[in-house]
C-alpha cells in the first residue's frame, strides 16, 4: 500500500506541475476516492467470505482448468 500511495503522489506531482484545470483535479480526486472505497469494500467482502467458506471449490476449479489446459497443450 505505501508503494502504491508513493507512486500515486509522484504521478500527481507531475500532473499538477503540468497545469491541470480545476475540473480535472476534481475528477482525479473523485476517481481516487471512489477507487479506494471500492477496493476496501472488495477486500472486506473477500476476507469475510474466506472466513466463512472454504477455498475447496476454487481449488477444484483450478485443478480442472489446469487439466484442460494441459490436455489442450498435449494435443497440439
Amino acid at each position: 500500500m505505501p508503494v502504491i500511495a508513493g507512486a500515486g503522489l509522484w504521478k500527481a506531482r507531475t500532473l499538477v506541475g503540468s497545469g491541470l484545470e480545476g475540473a480535472a483535479v476534481e475528477q482525479l480526486v473523485v476517481g481516487v476516492v471512489v477507487s479506494a472505497v471500492a477496493g476496501f469494500i472488495a477486500i472486506a467482502f473477500l476476507l469475510a467470505f474466506l472466513r466463512r467458506n472454504s477455498t475447496a471449490v476454487f481449488i477444484a476449479y483450478r485443478v480442472v482448468l489446469a487439466a484442460v489446459v494441459f490436455a489442450f497443450l498435449l494435443d497440439r
